[in-house]
């Protein structure tokens, strides 16, 4: 009786480590052309896990009020990899979907970003949000 306890404890725990899946820690990838699109991408999570002290990421909206008194919005997004190349785009009033997906970043998120190598204007964001992120505490 105890064998067949120990042994459908055993394949529960098998089981249970099986369906967990694999994790990923993002850290940044950086790709800057001469000219065209460049890309960024990585997550804060992995940069927070990382050895290194040089990786940021990070996309953040600022909002400025003019001499006549209206609002301007600013997108501001800025990844610096191991080796420490930066790459950074701005936007002026961007798109009311850029601002709603920077307040939507989690800490486990994966970002990119591109941006226009000449003049530095941002062109997409995308967030991913999955199972395979390492969660914020570093469990995998």
């Amino acid at each position: 009786m105890n064998v067949a306890k120990l042994a459908f404890a055993c394949i529960a725990l098998l089981s249970t480590a099986a369906v967990a899946g694999s994790k990923t820690n993002f850290e940044i990838y950086l790709s800057i052309p001469p000219s065209g699109t460049a890309i960024a991408a990585g997550s804060f999570v992995g940069v927070q896990n990382s050895s290194d002290t040089n990786s940021v990421i990070q996309c953040q909206i600022k909002v400025d009020l003019t001499a006549l008194g209206t609002a301007t919005q600013r997108l501001y997004c800025h990844a610096r990899d191991t080796s420490g190349n930066d790459g950074i785009c701005i936007l002026n009033n961007p798109p009311q979907a850029f601002v709603d997906l920077v307040y939507a970043l989690k800490d486990n998120d994966k970002l990119t970003f591109t941006w226009d190598v000449a003049t530095q204007q941002c062109k997409s964001l995308e967030l991913q949000r999955g199972s395979w992120q390492v969660r914020s505490n570093g469990a995998t």
